[in-house]
């Protein structure tokens, strides 16, 4: 069999594979779904209703005489006073339309969006990979990925995170190729923070960039734009109670108040609302993976939040201080990389709980690396596949083994620019 046959038999092998195991995870979420609840997803379609009545996105609550539409069983007791919407007014708005159809209508669209988002992600990495290599690392470590923890949360609760997954690499791939590709990355990493600020910290490896002047341009841009529809859309008042409600949850997390002071046991919203009466929570393994959670509820040490932006400042100043070292600022793939540790390093230092469902942001670095794996010495990839291993199978064998798992996979990250790289990059390997 020659050489392109026996390419040509194993890419359509990997596609088989892909899609059989796809076809088994498909089936397990759909059991979830309709043995559970998307509690999360009813959180941001709540806040959603709330901005198109008009209404404080992040402070009111339910009450008798409201529309059944309006009601969250989750939501927070009245001795707090923000409720449980915490995404991005700029995302909320984004989400009203959906919001008009009725909540299980909703569940199942949201549910078909995290697949085509999922699908979408490995064929854009897929396909255009040339090398068989990679295409077998991308298909075997996209699989895993299906059959993680963190995945199966992400689907039974009906988080947004995977959207942040999709815009990443459509905007790699999009503009990796074009001549303007760092002034066009500014502007849409300033369209990614407006959706969520906290992706700000993405654009911190692309300032030290060769073509830094455009990326700021870009940058300054996208804001500019980001700023016309908050003030055209009236959504300025959205946007502070925003920073308003976020600077509440931080305190109440960094304060030792424990949680049952904020979720009372029983809420008095309706026994029914939209069709649905089963509000129970699919009964699975979770964990958290931020430092200062960890450390409150492990040891019962509660440190500033100044202190920890101090770690964040730290360490991210010093992989640039290696990534400069190693030269790696002309490579976008490695700037994509880097931005997203960065962005890793401060979800894990703010006092904000970072549950298994943020899993899914690895998505994007994860494939990252495989298709460019011989840039990258074999421990990294060892590294990354152990993680992802742990993340799946060995289910409650290893004391904290999903919380190892991801913190493998983003050691993995680390070690690229920690002398991880390769000195010569086969660019024609792609």
């Amino acid at each position: 069999m020659s050489e392109s046959k026996s390419n040509n038999f194993l890419f359509w092998l990997l596609i088989i594979f892909f899609l059989f195991s796809s076809a088994i995870c498909i089936y397990r979420d759909i059991k979830n779904l309709k043995d559970g609840y998307t509690c999360d997803l009813r959180k941001r379609i709540v806040g959603a209703r709330y901005m198109d009545k008009n209404l404080s996105i992040y402070f009111y609550k339910w009450k008798q005489g409201d529309s059944e539409i309006l009601a969250n069983p989750f939501e927070t007791s009245s001795n707090f006073k923000p409720n449980t919407a915490t995404l991005s007014p700029s995302l909320t708005w984004l989400l009203i339309p959906l919001s008009r159809l009725s909540f299980p209508t909703i569940e199942k669209i949201w549910f078909v969006f995290q697949y085509l988002s999922f699908f979408t992600i490995f064929f854009l990495f897929f396909l255009t990979t040339k090398n068989i290599s990679s295409k077998m690392l991308i298909t075997f470590g996209s699989v895993l990925f299906l059959f993680s923890r963190g995945w199966i949360f992400n689907v039974d609760g009906g988080q947004t995170y995977m959207l942040f997954a999709l815009l990443c690499t459509i905007l790699y791939f999009g503009l990796n190729k074009s001549s303007n590709k760092m002034l066009l990355t500014g502007f849409f990493i300033a369209i990614i923070c407006w959706l969520r600020p906290l992706c700000v910290f993405y654009a911190i490896p692309f300032l030290f960039a060769n073509e830094n002047k455009k990326f700021i341009l870009g940058l300054v841009s996208g804001g500019f734009v980001c700023l016309i529809q908050i003030f055209f859309f009236n959504h300025l008042h959205h946007w502070i109670e925003y920073f308003d409600s976020t600077r509440t949850w931080l305190s109440y997390f960094e304060s030792g108040t424990p949680n049952y002071n904020i979720y009372p046991d029983s809420i008095s919203t309706p026994k029914i609302i939209e069709t649905q009466s089963d509000f129970s929570i699919t009964n699975l393994m979770d964990y958290v993976s931020n430092i200062p959670i960890l450390l409150k509820a492990n040891f019962h040490v509660i440190i500033h939040s100044n202190v920890y932006l101090s770690f964040i400042i730290i360490l991210c100043s010093t992989l640039i201080f290696f990534a400069r070292k190693q030269k790696q600022f002309s490579d976008y793939t490695n700037l994509w990389l880097l931005g997203f540790i960065c962005y890793y390093i401060a979800e894990i230092f703010i006092w904000v709980p970072k549950p298994s469902y943020y899993f899914v942001e690895l998505l994007f670095p994860l494939l990252l690396i495989l298709q460019n794996y011989y840039k990258y010495k074999k421990y990294v990839i060892i590294t990354l596949f152990l993680g992802l291993l742990l993340s799946t199978f060995f289910y409650k064998i290893i004391l904290m083994q999903l919380l190892m798992s991801e913190y493998l996979i983003v050691v993995s990250i680390f070690f690229i620019f920690t002398g991880g790289t390769k000195r010569i990059f086969a660019d024609n390997a792609r």
